[in-house]
């Protein structure tokens, strides 16, 4: 990848390693305004090419120079077009997610704006977002060094790209309108189809109903889910359980019910795009051979890190649950939770319940000498009571 594409593209300073150089052109990264080292990715690539603005820059030049680098033809105008071409078909979970080769693409700046191709970065203390305009040759690049930015470095991008479109042509983007705060009780028929369980990306979420709103508990935290003018449920949660307040970036976030493809899911509405949030679970019973696994667990091949903290197999309400508490390398004081459901495939194997990133992942129940282990994940852990 060196020789024949960065390189050529004029990109002395990127490279793919699970680590950064240390050298005086390496930023620090930073958790709690604490300078921290470097924490490893489990895999290759994931999280292992490292750049800077300037080498970004001149990648997005090839890109508007239809493959070209100076005088050196990195890809073929074809390959071009075809990575930022729609790839997904008619896949029905993926909504409005349209993703090309190694771009995810968007539409919402409208038609005279043209498409927007993208990708953003993260691992635990640095984060980036690469955004470019190919219809009006503009670019935004945004790196970030700490871990707290969150969502602010793919808005600052897009507010970026968005000022960098009116001074070039002049077209404006129309912002999104503001949701009032007034709030709506909800509609006898999502109160009966939203209530239960979810497998979601932050974990088994329950949604239950209270009054004329409802509830959800997210791994011990619970907010409201309350209705509002534009027929979507928002999250809210109450200061001292007296006053509500908004959620920050959260609160333009809206959820509804629907079923697809024979399954209910929960749909995520954000800045004009639908994307499944999670899908619920249906309570089951337990094969007595599962039952017999329930209890705490512990990992039996870390050698120095210790990463799991707490994991725990669980059956309540009729769900099967992984509970996992982790702790991350080099940052002792940042735990993090999350409780995982499982789908009983045979009397050794159980999956991830649910859709998108992670899910469909397999625990099994393996013999290692003489002894019974589940193995997940590249975790063998031992049951402890």
């Amino acid at each position: 990848i060196r020789q024949s594409l960065l390189l050529p593209m004029s990109m002395p300073s990127s490279y793919i390693a699970p680590g950064l150089i240390a050298d005086r052109m390496t930023a620090k990264g930073y958790y709690q305004n604490k300078e921290k080292p470097v924490v490893l990715m489990r895999d290759l690539p994931a999280g292992a090419l490292n750049s800077n603005v300037r080498d970004l820059a001149r990648f997005t030049q090839m890109v508007f120079a239809e493959g070209w680098s100076g005088s050196q033809q990195i890809l073929k105008s074809e390959t071009l077009d075809e990575m930022l071409r729609y790839q997904d078909g008619d896949a029905p979970f993926d909504l409005d997610s349209k993703v090309g080769l190694a771009w995810f693409l968007d539409d919402s700046f409208g038609e005279a704006a043209g498409l927007v191709a993208g990708h953003d970065g993260a691992t635990f203390l640095f984060s980036s977002s690469l955004m470019v305009l190919p219809k009006h040759k503009l670019a935004v690049i945004v790196l970030s060094n700490t871990a707290s930015v969150g969502e602010a470095i793919v808005e600052i991008a897009q507010e970026s790209l968005k000022r960098a479109l009116v001074a070039k042509t002049g077209i404006a983007v129309a912002d999104k309108s503001e949701l009032s705060d007034e709030v709506f009780p909800a509609r006898s028929e999502d109160l009966q189809m939203l209530p239960g369980y979810y497998s979601t990306q932050l974990g088994t979420v329950h949604i239950k109903p209270a009054g004329d709103r409802f509830k959800v508990d997210i791994d011990g935290e619970k907010l409201d889910l309350v209705l509002r003018e534009d027929g979507r449920y928002h999250l809210q949660f109450k200061l001292l359980g007296l006053i509500p307040l908004g959620l920050g970036r959260l609160k333009g976030l809206g959820f509804t019910g629907e079923q697809i493809a024979g399954r209910n899911v929960l749909i995520g509405h954000h800045n004009g795009h639908r994307f499944v949030a999670g899908e619920r679970i249906s309570p089951t019973l337990l094969p007595e051979v599962w039952q017999n696994r329930l209890g705490k667990y512990e990992v039996t091949n870390l050698e120095n890190e210790r990463i799991l903290d707490h994991a725990e197999l669980k059956f309540e309400d009729g769900i099967f649950l992984l509970a996992l508490t982790l702790r991350l390398p080099h940052l002792p004081d940042k735990k993090v939770s999350e409780t995982i459901a499982l789908t009983v495939k045979t009397d050794d194997e159980a999956i991830i319940h649910g859709l998108g990133r992670g899910r469909g992942g397999t625990i099994r129940a393996v013999q290692q000498k003489g002894e019974e282990l589940l193995n997940f994940s590249g975790f063998y852990f031992k049951r402890i009571h």
